[in-house]
């Protein structure tokens, strides 16, 4: 939930501190064992030597198994909360990797941009390293959200890009300075204060001119029509931007990730189809 509980003093202080984009907490939320998965507490570490904490959720039908998501989630709670938004598909032979950036859930240290950063892409460093009979053969990149930007820009920094076969991006944005102007525009409280985005919120990790660098790898982007915290011009932005394979599914009834719930999970089936037919690319 972008700038949770916004006002005119709490604008002040995130103009000021980009750590206010951030909203983790430690509480447990689910587990894996409430869905009756095989799961892994997984640790690791990020460049500075920060311990990070993720889980490895194991497809239902290890037989069937077609590959490994990573899911980089959005900005507030911890993975506990977030994993559930894609738990589902362990049924459909895919294994799901979680994990937390510094200072959420269980992974040690502060929130710091630069930092959580490189967590990003120690997390794809993780999954790229393990054995592939334990990953499958597939490897795909799902960000939500705050954590759409950071996937892509985790991706980009790796220079072979060819042991990624796809890129999912649900619900995000491409510009930390963009997506704060339109919040500033929401309110007549803080919409003539807009300006000062573009001098105080820095633009480090955004990605703007470099999705066209995620080709031949294919995207896919989500984004529901009704999102009112991330509006889906901002999606639409992200599709018009790269180059192909590209796919967009548009959710007419879609709000702020939680386009496999809405209409009875009506878009499961149209996005097992699509991701399908995405990874017979490769």
């Amino acid at each position: 939930m972008l700038f949770k509980g916004f006002g005119f003093f709490s604008l002040i202080m995130f103009l000021n501190c980009n750590s206010l984009f951030y909203y983790p907490n430690k509480k447990i939320y689910s587990t894996p064992e409430e869905y009756n998965l095989k799961y892994e507490d997984i640790f690791f570490q990020s460049k500075d030597g920060t311990k990070l904490h993720g889980w490895f959720i194991y497809a239902k039908e290890q037989s069937k198994l077609k590959g490994t998501i990573i899911q980089f989630h959005g900005n507030a709670q911890n993975l506990t909360s977030h994993y559930r938004s894609l738990v589902w598909l362990t049924e459909h032979g895919y294994n799901l990797f979680t994990f937390d950036y510094r200072g959420y859930g269980k992974s040690e240290g502060d929130i710091d941009k630069t930092g959580i950063r490189e967590d990003a892409k120690a997390a794809l460093e993780y999954i790229r390293n393990i054995p592939q009979k334990k990953k499958g053969k597939q490897t795909i990149i799902y960000g939500q959200s705050l954590g759409g930007i950071k996937a892509i820009d985790a991706f980009l920094s790796f220079q072979e890009k060819e042991w990624v076969s796809c890129v999912i991006i649900e619900s995000s944005f491409a510009s930390y300075q963009k997506i704060a102007e339109d919040r500033l525009s929401q309110s007549f409280i803080t919409w003539p204060f807009q300006f000062l985005v573009f001098l105080l919120v820095s633009e480090e990790g955004s990605v703007e001119d470099k999705i066209i660098d995620i080709s031949p790898v294919p995207l896919i982007v989500i984004h529901g029509q009704k999102d009112n915290t991330v509006p889906f011009e901002f999606g639409t932005d992200i599709f018009k931007r790269a180059i192909k394979p590209k796919h967009i599914i548009e959710i007419p009834e879609g709000g702020h990730i939680n386009s496999f719930m809405v209409n009875d999970g009506k878009y499961k089936e149209t996005f097992l189809r699509i991701i399908d037919k995405t990874l017979k690319i490769q």
